[in-house]
């Protein structure tokens, strides 16, 4: 769908706009709630500005994935960077994994945009044949850890969307959509880096909120 899947809030106003129109008037003074026409194209409206507000908003956001039900060790870990990036109705991604699981909620999230693919994708792990089979239909430019790490001076960008390195030995990357800015931390070195040597640099950077 162009315009992605419905946000709850416009599915229900678009419901309530459909049984507005479908369901038979009561005669007399019953009817007299419902002698308002104008009021299922408002409900309509507002839906469309609803949608229209997701698709095209700016957004840099965690993506959450389901793991194994048995997979307690798993749980209990910290979550994988797993970001998209958004603007103007285009979408980046960034993964510090390239596992089949993140790939399938990746075409997911795709799908619940409205898009055909993203306009980039850095996966900062190597990945097998099998794994990049998935990934390589996503996006026209897949960067993968193959392909050597980006370093200050390199960049990913599209219209509105940019990645920018900030180290030459960490997975330390500035993201900005639009009007949102935020940091992007993979793995232990990273994480020591923003401790230390990086944490000047990272005061333009926001940190991302806490994944729900």
């Amino acid at each position: 769908a162009p315009l992605g899947q419905p946000v709850p809030v416009a599915a229900v106003l678009l419901v309530t706009a459909c049984l507005w129109w479908l369901t038979p008037r009561p005669a007399g003074a019953a009817g007299g709630p419902w002698r308002r026409p104008w009021l299922a194209p408002l409900l309509l409206l507002l839906a469309l500005a609803l949608q229209l507000q997701m698709r095209f908003a700016d957004e840099i956001r965690q993506l959450g994935w389901s793991p194994r039900r048995g997979a307690a060790t798993e749980r209990r870990k910290p979550p994988a960077p797993f970001l998209v990036a958004r603007h103007g109705g285009r979408a980046a991604l960034i993964s510090s994994t390239a596992r089949l699981p993140f790939c399938r909620r990746a075409r997911k999230e795709l799908h619940r945009l409205g898009l055909d693919g993203f306009d980039w994708i850095l996966v900062t792990y190597h990945m097998s044949d099998e794994q990049r089979s998935c990934w390589a239909p996503l996006s026209q430019q897949l960067v993968r850890g193959h392909d050597g790490r980006l370093t200050p001076g390199m960049r990913l960008e599209s219209p509105g969307l940019a990645l920018v390195p900030l180290s030459h030995e960490a997975h330390a990357y500035g993201v900005t959509a639009g009007s949102r800015r935020a940091r992007v931390l993979i793995g232990p070195a990273a994480q020591r880096w923003a401790g230390s040597d990086g944490a000047a640099l990272l005061d333009a950077w926001p940190p991302l909120p806490p994944v729900p």
